[in-house]
């Protein structure tokens, strides 16, 4: 697949239905670009939802039991790009049970890199070989709207995380760099904002504003 001209690729989810599952076919329109694909497994859902937004509007709430995956992907849309750069807004109510997989990037059925929030609350980042090559100092914040925003060099085998405890932040709380030359694939051609990995434990959360881009970092959504 050729590099990737994405440019920018955002989705509000404000063009949804309330307590309609999201789809792809029903994920565009004035939502912005519509994914690739959504996938639920497991009995987990994933609806559009208003009990928590990060403005006006609408918002994803994934709900999973064990081994149950609840997440969007741009993979078409993507490309192949060797640097690249991603935004969600994530709200968790109290502590997950497990680390929840909140982004995964693949090249093929290839694991490239997670990010990740553990049990404890920190933010994690994985590498392909499911290694950990960076963990934050501080948990995120519970109950609130969190801002992660990220960049990754394939080129490098780098990747920075920056992680925003309130939504609407110009300076990161905390900024994870890992070293450089990880293994990290080439080029992703796929990158699944949710849950994902079929994990072992139960988890009820909410994403917003998902973004991709080939330009720089995202910065907050409007």
């Amino acid at each position: 697949m050729p590099p990737s001209t994405l440019g920018t690729l955002a989705n509000s989810l404000n063009a949804g239905t309330l307590g309609v599952s999201i789809t792809r076919r029903n994920s565009g329109g004035a939502s912005g670009l519509a994914f690739d694909k959504v996938v639920t497994t497991g009995g987990a859902r994933l609806v559009y939802d208003n009990t928590y937004t990060r403005g006006v509007g609408l918002s994803a709430r994934h709900t999973a039991g064990p081994g149950g995956n609840s997440y969007y992907e741009w993979n078409r849309a993507l490309g192949s790009p060797s640097v690249w750069y991603g935004r969600v807004y994530v709200r968790l109510a109290g502590l997950p049970s497990g680390d929840i997989r909140l982004v995964r990037a693949q090249g093929g059925e290839d694991l490239e890199l997670v990010i990740e929030v553990t049990r404890g609350g920190t933010v994690r980042v994985r590498d392909s070989a499911n290694r950990i090559i960076a963990t934050s100092i501080q948990p995120i914040e519970l109950g609130a709207w969190v801002r992660l925003e990220w960049k990754v060099d394939h080129a490098t085998g780098q990747i920075e995380v920056r992680v925003f405890n309130s939504p609407n932040l110009t300076t990161p709380s905390e900024t994870l760099v890992t070293a450089a030359g990880q293994s990290i694939g080439s080029r992703p051609d796929r990158v699944q904002i949710g849950r994902s990995g079929s994990q072992s434990f139960s988890s009820d959360f909410w994403t917003d504003d998902p973004s991709l881009s080939i330009t720089g970092f995202v910065g907050p959504a409007e």
